[in-house]
């Protein structure tokens, strides 16, 4: 077995993927090894060299612990009855069944993980024995699953993440025709969803950049963050004094613990001119 916590889930949505990516971040704050897609597509920019099929299945195979991500994407490729796609969740459900069957129901490795709502009846009956985790609703919950894992993995000296990504915060903007689009975008870069770091919006005079930064700035109050440092503000230069400007002069941030660097998130809107080039 190799000593890791392997996250197994399905690709429905670039929202689903950014919380498992999210997941899989705090988890290695917190010192333990983790085997996410996500993670080795980064360090291994071509793929393994043994195919994904491959590298799933022995990760599915060999992990010490596995997480199974619960949606209803992946829990209808459990029950063989999900849409065409999803090949890998597929693969790796049917190797976790004949595991549960050979194991006799002695499930000591294989826990499930809520980062959204599904609904009870989505989740498949032979899975609805065994311990739900919802880090995502409470530090608690969070705390509750990294002892798991590093227990099941013999950790020890592991460190629980001191400060993490709040979750989105119950707050409804005043805006028109951007709550969707412009203002999810906002949301997911607090929330650490987003892979980005700068947000720019771009647009002529008068659409309302402006207020959705300051919605912005209200926003980011409302959230757990304590943040440090924070500007945001919209700018009516062109597109050339832009780029030679120095983009570290606006944003918010915050440190991640006492030790560790700073990192920062930018949130700017940009007023597009007749001189300027065209908006992207």
């Amino acid at each position: 077995m190799q000593n890791q916590v392997f996250l197994s889930y399905r690709h429905e949505s670039v929202e689903h993927a950014r919380a498992v990516l999210r997941l899989g971040k705090l988890l290695r704050q917190a010192k333990i090894p983790v085997a996410l897609d996500q993670f080795y597509l980064d360090d291994n920019p071509r793929g393994p060299n043994e195919g994904w099929p491959k590298w799933c299945e022995d990760c599915a195979n060999k992990s010490a612990c596995v997480l199974i991500i619960a949606s209803e994407g992946w829990f209808a490729a459990y029950d063989k009855a999900a849409e065409p796609g999803g090949l890998g969740a597929a693969t790796e459900a049917d190797l976790f069944r004949q595991a549960l069957w050979d194991e006799k129901g002695n499930n000591a490795r294989i826990r499930l993980a809520f980062l959204h709502q599904v609904a009870a009846d989505k989740v498949p009956v032979r899975l609805r024995a065994w311990h739900r985790f919802q880090p995502f609703d409470a530090d608690a919950q969070l705390d509750q699953l990294i002892r798991w894992v590093a227990a099941c993995l013999g950790l020890q000296g592991t460190e629980l993440p001191t400060v993490r990504w709040p979750p989105p915060a119950e707050f409804q903007p005043d805006l028109a025709d951007r709550v969707k689009t412009e203002w999810q975008a906002i949301v997911d870069l607090l929330a650490g969803r987003s892979r980005e770091r700068i947000l720019l919006f771009e647009g002529a005079s008068g659409v309302g950049k402006s207020v959705l930064v300051r919605h912005a700035v209200t926003y980011a109050k409302k959230s757990r963050f304590r943040w440090r440092g924070w500007t945001a503000r919209a700018v009516g230069w062109t597109w050339r004094p832009f780029l030679s400007s120095s983009i570290s002069t606006w944003g918010r941030t915050y440190r991640t613990s006492p030790n560790r660097a700073r990192t920062r998130l930018t949130c700017c809107a940009r007023t597009c001119e007749p001189s300027a080039s065209p908006c992207s």
